[in-house]
């Protein structure tokens, strides 16, 4: 995961997605346990690329869920991916906020 953090955007994106692809399929199982939290923390992190390629991770894995019928996240887990989109919402930083809406 330490990928993310690159300062080229295109490898953030392509890590990024990656990730989510596989945490879509995993953390709904209950496999990668530590992902969602590394990625709060990461998304409060005073490092702007990675909050930046936390929030974009979350949202890819948001969508890839639906690629995934079966695959169900619990109350808790919507509630961090939610909680770690929200705190990036900040007109002074419109990439992240667009990202995180």
């Amino acid at each position: 995961m330490g990928s993310l953090a690159s300062e080229n955007k295109a490898d953030v994106k392509n890590n990024g997605l990656c990730l989510a692809i596989i945490a879509a399929i995993e953390v709904p199982h209950g496999q990668w346990p530590d992902f969602l939290n590394s990625m709060q923390n990461n998304s409060t992190n005073e490092n702007y690329l990675y909050r930046l390629a936390a929030v974009q991770t979350l949202g890819f894995m948001s969508e890839q869920l639906e690629s995934f019928p079966e695959a169900h996240l619990s109350q808790d887990q919507v509630g961090q991916i939610l909680h770690s989109m929200i705190l990036n919402i900040d007109p002074a930083q419109v990439e992240l906020t667009r990202i995180a809406i």
